[in-house]
């Protein structure tokens, strides 16, 4: 017991220390802005983060979940939380799920193996690159992955039924269904924070507590979409077009970071579309390395995997890992790639599928977990003819050496900024108002001075407590993909028109703004002149006006404002309540002289 709770400990201890290094950047202060990420000292919760604007809710229900968050932790805080819980779920989750597996057979994992799984879940270019992009919200997924594995798991193995007439203490009891059922819950709203991690997160759950009967799958499954209803209420509801550019395939298909072909950067778990965010070391011996490495670990290591893990639930883990590569490398693949751009262009929310290197998640849980099994037989193997210690030291090398400058990669996009101090007297003037801001230069990213080394999301919609219009078509090598907001088409079309400053007046009125928001010292589409307009703020990095006259109040419907709000509320009053019955479990599960092994706890649980 002891030498097995100290292998957690240190495990524990290496992916902290590992994450410490890659967030490294963020130890100065200032808040996060890097690409896709943004954090402003209190994001505002606006109709927009419940999905009820009409753009297209990719970000929900992450922005509503940031704006309550911001009421209370100011986002240079909370900025720093959301980057370092996924990584330690990541590495303590995975080195769990390897130590204690599922079986009563094999021994605790050892000490290489746990530091090995645990390293290589933190520090892989999967993670990087993500990071890199500033797509934190994806990897609170990748994240919540190995122990949404253990909860369906346990789901799954729970006794069939209770006795006819058992009272609720009964459900909620030990041998009940509420109490494995509580965690799974949380897991799944874990990975539901954007879209596509529900989705995976959905499609793991469903596979693990995979069984013939109905009574098994279909709780499993009425949960993953429950916790899905935060977006999918709105996305059912918006006036937004429900399919997307059909180009947006090849411009988000996997890269061939290295010559060998897209397959080979996927398989040694890279292969993101964007090459600014991809590390130099990619594309040289060491990515072609890591791609050996992988290899090596899914071929040694499945069946010591299958050995901890069982038949059953490796055989579902390496499903799953196929089927996210197939997912990955669909845009890359003739035939495959057509396919892909008719979903996008004919399927109602198909455009998920267009970044498909984001799909691979299932496959790195996969290459994570083989990697330690394969360790752990190593080590096997060798104990009694080596001593351990170099065992060790291969464990705690094999990720940086594969991957030496995911530090450099990630210095600039994670530096903080210093937010000008237009914006928080913007964001002040704005403050009560019912009128919709748009925001100028009219595209979709910036290129600031403050910010350097890095194209940023624009942070306009979440530091304005108003309604935002912006550009939502996306720039990608050149090509122009089209956007889904009608609201933001018709503003192109008429920022395009060129009319007089009077008449653009008149014109934004009647489209229902009522503040023009114009952003200094970054590149983008020239300004139309605003001379007809109010000046409040000018001369700074960012200029305010006001727009002349009576501003047409934009449709608010109330059937679909009470369908969304109703959504948030049901899954939030679920989540809320199946986090303390979670807790509760824990709590009564760690009390002294209650502890018990995972054979110990299997055997009193059958």
């Amino acid at each position: 017991m002891r030498l097995r709770t100290r292998s957690v400990l240190l495990a524990d201890c290496w992916v902290l220390g590992l994450s410490i290094v890659l967030l490294w950047p963020q130890r100065l202060a200032g808040y996060g802005l890097g690409h896709d990420m943004v954090f402003t000292p209190h994001q505002p919760l606006t109709r927009q983060s419940l999905g009820l604007g009409t753009s297209a809710p990719r970000a929900v229900p992450l922005d509503a979940v940031v704006g309550l968050a911001s009421r209370v932790i100011d986002g240079t805080v909370l900025g720093r939380i959301a980057l370092l819980v996924p990584l330690l779920l990541a590495g303590c989750g995975c080195a769990r799920l390897l130590r204690a597996g599922t079986l009563p057979g094999p021994q605790p994992g050892s000490l290489p193996a746990m530091l090995a799984v645990a390293g290589f879940a933190v520090w892989n270019p999967f993670v990087v690159e993500r990071l890199a992009l500033g797509q934190w919200a994806l990897l609170w997924a990748y994240g919540a992955l190995p122990w949404l594995v253990r909860a369906a798991g346990r789901f799954r193995d729970r006794p069939a039924r209770g006795p006819r007439g058992a009272s609720w203490g009964h459900w909620a009891g030990r041998d009940g269904w509420l109490r494995p059922a509580a965690p799974l819950l949380c897991w799944l709203a874990c990975c539901a924070i954007t879209p596509t991690g529900a989705l995976i997160g959905a499609g793991v759950a469903v596979a693990v507590a995979g069984s013939r009967k109905l009574s098994r799958w279909a709780p499993v499954l009425a949960a993953a979409v429950l916790v899905q209803l935060p977006w999918l209420v709105p996305a059912l509801t918006s006036a937004a077009g429900a399919t997307s550019d059909p180009r947006g395939v090849a411009a988000f298909a996997a890269r061939s970071e290295r010559p060998g072909g897209a397959w080979a950067s996927l398989l040694g778990l890279g292969g993101i579309w964007n090459s600014d965010v991809t590390p130099a070391s990619r594309a040289g011996l060491l990515g072609y390395l890591g791609t050996a490495a992988v290899l090596a670990a899914l071929v040694f290591g499945l069946p010591g995997l299958r050995a901890r893990l069982g038949r059953g639930l490796t055989r579902r883990l390496v499903l799953l890992g196929l089927t996210g590569l197939v997912l990955a490398m669909a845009g890359t693949v003739p035939g495959l790639d057509a396919l892909l751009r008719w979903a996008v262009r004919e399927l109602p929310g198909a455009g998920l599928l267009r970044d498909g290197q984001k799909w691979l998640m299932p496959f790195v849980l996969l290459a994570v977990l083989s990697t330690g099994a394969a360790v752990q037989r190593l080590t096997d193997r060798l104990t009694g003819r080596l001593p351990g210690w170099p065992a060790v030291l291969a464990a705690l090398a094999l990720p940086l050496v594969l991957l030496p400058d995911a530090p450099a990669t990630l210095k600039a996009p994670l530096t903080p900024v210093h937010y000008p101090a237009g914006w928080r007297q913007a964001a002040e003037q704005l403050r009560g108002s019912d009128s919709a801001v748009l925001v100028l230069p009219f595209g979709s990213y910036r290129a600031f001075g403050w910010a350097p080394g890095r194209t940023v999301l624009d942070p306009a919609p979440r530091w304005l407590p108003a309604e935002t219009v912006v550009d939502d078509r996306l720039a990608v090598s050149g090509t122009v993909l089209g956007g889904e907001d009608p609201v933001a088409r018709r503003m192109a079309a008429l920022l395009d028109s060129r009319l007089a400053p009077a008449a653009l007046g008149q014109a934004l009125a009647g489209q229902g703004i009522g503040w023009v928001l114009r952003e200094s010292g970054t590149p983008g589409p020239a300004a139309p002149d605003l001379s007809g307009l109010q000046p409040v703020l000018t001369g700074g990095a960012v200029e305010l006006y006001r727009v002349p006259g009576p501003v047409r109040a934009a449709a608010d419907p109330a059937g679909r404002r009470w369908s969304v709000l109703l959504a948030d509320l049901l899954v939030s009053a679920l989540i809320l309540a199946a986090a303390v019955v979670a807790i509760a479990g824990m709590a009564r599960s760690t009390r002294p002289g209650l502890l018990h092994s995972p054979v110990t706890s299997s055997s009193e649980g059958s």
